[in-house]
């Protein structure tokens, strides 16, 4: 394309210099992008082309030249619908017409559709310097999270030629560079192209030139896959420019991939994969490695994934790398992994982990002890399997859903070109003991408002002196428990029930129902492998019984009287459970919710001495049983979890000092001390045990509070009080009791 501005311009006498620029390069740069199309349209893939602009050059005093190279070519219309461009020379010549002296830079050009909105784009302007134009850059910023839809092509621009006879003066002016940024966002694409620009030649003469150099093509995708179903091809093509690509995590799990490197790359230069995803089936095809062979050592992988069924096509090589094997759910024996079609695997020194998935409708995995899953088969590798990874006969485990290990033996089968993982045993994995601690916090909860009926639910009831009362009293506090981790549970209890007094013989008894509901939540967390690990529910309880006291009539001389009290209750008890950080291989945090029966049994024998009109002391001596049943429930990632019935066995031993202050306030203040004999959890995961864990060990118990009368003519009776305990659990618990006779 000839500028009409300068039609008719008569270049230059050659005075001072050999002839004129025959050829030049395009200043500036040229940027094509492919975005959505502002219409549905059914077509191919669009391209977004990106290239450096091209290198001009000049001789003596005349000016730079400017011919149509490929970025100007696209710049300067006559695009195809499949591939919309940016960039291209402000000024372009064909050899007759030369760039006017006061034009100091050449303007890259940006053609951009209407609505563009999937990234920004740059277009660097050519930069003129003494006898020359270097090319001006590209860039392109991905700014979508997801960019997809379009193929990709990205070129460096080429650098000046310089011919000895007539370039001698002049600068050898670079290609520009064309940069793809797109760390932070996942590109979905089939077709990926990558080139690096040619340096220009030397022409003519004896003595040679140095050429002006090619521009450096640059990718940087933070996730590269391709859609799914389809086939995608990734060609990396380094010429004299600099080539750098870093791949952040290729997945090759959607269809085959065939990933092309050529040339022969140098200090500077990088093709690199941080991750690379294989399975579903597909094959991922390495080759044009320098045309000649060369081993994936110029292609850069850092860490291997096999998830899955999979091959591989070229050399793969993975020593000193990190290779991870996922095993699907429904692996069985002698299952393949990995299949090397062609070149050779080398292992040397890579380390190997396996994990395991668990079948998600719940069940055993179907893998048994002394089985063993191929992990690479290299049998018709033409260079076959080389090296021994660096935990070769070491033990290797690997999740099975969220509770459970497998632990295998990586070993390599030489004779037979293998390396294969023998399933050794399954063990409770870190921080499966959180799912036992979740069930004990129901044990936790139903021994507390065991507490509630034995202590004030008792008092309340044998307040009945005129036959009948009915009496309420709710409690609420936070208790934590001495747990490995340590069990925190908050709660709110309350007991209604009533009760009818009776006089006989040898003294008053007092008996009647009560219902007992309770509601809490629990947490607990710790460290595991170096991981913080934390569990979370809310438990409740609904339920009744009946309680029961006899108050001996006082013997003859006697300072005080002996009674003896007893209760029962049952009901039943709901767990629902959650985890942070206690998951499988997709992630999915183990969650479940149990329900089970309870059962309770309470006795007591006390002395009340009255040391005088206002005051008396009481001496107590108390037993719980508590029952809770187990249950079996299916974990959200899969495992079947029998929880044991848990039995707690506690004996406390207390007394409590009352003084009367007036006719309507009377005080007291109590200690006693407890020991949980068991209240031990345990559980198993499809058969493996999971651990236990137990409330028991010693607590000290502290109390006081305040029993008032409103009214002498009002029947009604209100009781505020507090414990606080020490020991194997520790926490507040406070106290509001009303009651009324009738």
């Amino acid at each position: 394309m000839i500028c009409d501005k300068y039609a008719g311009y008569t270049p230059p006498s050659r005075a001072k210099s050999a002839a004129m620029l025959l050829a030049a390069w395009i200043a500036g740069l040229a940027i094509l992008s492919a975005f959505i199309f502002m219409n549905a349209r059914e077509a191919e893939a669009a391209t977004l082309f990106i290239s450096g602009g091209g290198a001009g050059q000049t001789v003596g005093d005349a000016q730079p030249w400017i011919a149509p190279g490929e970025g100007g070519e696209h710049a300067s219309g006559g695009l195809s619908d499949e591939v919309i461009g940016f960039g291209g020379g402000a000024y372009v010549g064909d050899g007759t017409n030369p760039i006017p002296a006061d034009q100091p830079q050449f303007e890259g050009i940006i053609d951009l559709p209407a609505g563009f909105s999937g990234g920004d784009a740059e277009a660097g302007n050519g930069q003129f310097v003494a006898g020359g134009v270097h090319g001006g850059n590209a860039l392109f910023t991905v700014t979508e999270t997801i960019f997809e839809g379009w193929d990709i092509r990205l070129e460096g621009g080429q650098g000046s030629s310089r011919d000895e006879e007539e370039f001698r003066e002049s600068v050898a002016a670079r290609g520009g560079d064309a940069t793809f940024e797109a760390r932070n966002s996942t590109v979905v694409t089939d077709s990926l192209t990558v080139i690096s620009g040619r340096s220009g030649e030397h022409t003519s003469g004896d003595e040679p030139l140095e050429p002006g150099p090619g521009g450096a093509a640059r990718a940087y995708i933070g996730t590269l896959r391709g859609t799914a179903g389809g086939d995608a091809a990734y060609t990396f093509v380094k010429n004299d420019g600099e080539l750098e690509v870093e791949i952040g995590a290729l997945d090759a799990t959607r269809g085959d991939v065939t990933f092309t490197v050529d040339g022969i790359l140098s200090a500077g230069d990088d093709v690199s994969v941080g991750t690379l995803d294989l399975g579903g089936g597909n094959t991922f095809i390495l080759t044009g490695l320098n045309n000649e062979g060369i081993t994936t050592g110029d292609l850069n992988i850092h860490t291997f994934n096999v998830r899955g069924e999979a091959a591989f096509e070229g050399h793969l090589d993975a020593e000193g790398k990190i290779m991870n094997f996922y095993l699907p759910h429904d692996v069985a024996a002698n299952y393949t992994m990995l299949t090397i079609k062609d070149g050779i695997a080398n292992i040397g020194d890579a380390t190997v982990h396996i994990h395991v998935g668990i079948v998600r409708s719940g069940g055993s995995p179907l893998l048994q002890t002394g089985d063993r899953v191929i992990l690479i088969n290299a049998v018709d590798a033409e260079g076959g399997l080389t090296g021994e990874p660096a935990n070769r006969f070491a033990r290797s485990r690997g999740k099975v859903g969220s509770l459970l290990r497998a632990e295998f033996e990586i070993d390599v089968v030489e004779d037979e070109e293998l390396l294969v993982a023998t399933l050794l045993r399954y063990l409770a994995g870190p921080g499966s003991e959180m799912v036992v601690i979740g069930n004990l916090a129901d044990a936790a909860l139903v021994t507390k408002g065991a507490d509630l009926i034995a202590g004030p639910g008792i008092a309340a009831a044998v307040g009945a002196e005129h036959g009948h009362e009915v009496f309420a009293i709710v409690s609420a506090g936070k208790t934590s428990y001495d747990t490995s981790p340590s069990l925190d549970l908050s709660s709110t209890h309350l007991v209604t029930g009533v009760s009818r007094g009776v006089d006989f013989a040898p003294g008053r008894l007092t008996f009647g129902p009560f219902f007992e509901y309770a509601s809490g939540s629990y947490d607990t967390q710790g460290l595991f492998d170096g991981g913080l690990i934390r569990s979370d529910g809310d438990v409740r309880y609904v339920g009744g019984g009946v309680l029961a006291r006899m108050d001996f009539n006082r013997a003859e001389n006697a300072l005080g009287r002996f009674y003896a009290e007893a209760s029962g209750r049952a009901g039943s008890v709901r767990n629902e459970f959650n985890s942070f950080g206690l998951d499988d291989i997709l992630g999915n945090n183990a969650q479940f919710t149990s329900e089970s029966t309870y059962f309770g049994l309470h006795t007591g024998l006390g002395y009340s001495l009255d040391l005088s009109e206002r005051s008396s002391l009481d001496f107590y001596g108390k037993y719980f049983w508590t029952r809770i049943g187990g249950d079996s429930v299916l974990v959200s990632t899969g495992e079947h979890v029998n929880f044991q019935d848990v039995n707690s066995h506690r004996l406390r031993f207390g007394g409590r000092f009352s003084h009367s202050m007036s006719q309507f306030v009377r005080g007291y203040v109590g200690a006693a001390w407890e020991h949980e004999f068991d209240g031990k959890a345990g559980a198993f995961a499809d058969g493996y045990s999971l651990g236990s864990s137990s409330l028991s060990g010693s607590t000290g118990i502290g109390e006081l509070g305040l029993l008032m009368t409103p009214s002498p003519t009002m029947p009604l009776f209100i009781d505020l009080g507090i414990q606080g305990y020490t020991g194997s659990r520790e926490g507040v618990t406070g106290r509001l009791e009303v009651r009324w006779e009738f």
